[in-house]
């Protein structure tokens, strides 16, 4: 699912990896992949209780979203990618770009 959900991570990924140096681009992928196992094998363990099941499939669907918007504007203040002009020129295309596909 990280993978597959491609094109609108370009606008929040993109500015983190462009203002980080080379060790710490290291440890933000190692401790990625990490978390993404994590967060696979807790999936999969909150799915095989029914109770909590049946509560991630009903609100999910309005939580997520909430929550990657944040996550994107964290990452994008946090890079300072918004303080260049042309840097915000850049990610306002990008990020049109996602939406019009």
């Amino acid at each position: 699912m990280t993978i597959a959900n491609g094109s609108d991570n370009l606008s929040v990924y993109v500015p983190l990896f462009a203002s980080s140096k080379w060790e710490d681009l290291t440890i933000i992928l190692v401790v990625f992949y990490c978390l993404v196992a994590v967060w696979c094998y807790a999936t999969y363990r909150f799915t095989q209780v029914p109770v909590l099941a049946k509560l991630l499939t009903h609100y999910a669907s309005y939580l997520v979203p909430f929550v990657l918007i944040g996550l994107g504007i964290f990452i994008l203040l946090d890079s300072h990618t918004l303080e260049n002009r042309g840097l915000v020129v850049l990610t306002a295309a990008i990020i049109r770009f996602c939406l019009v596909m």
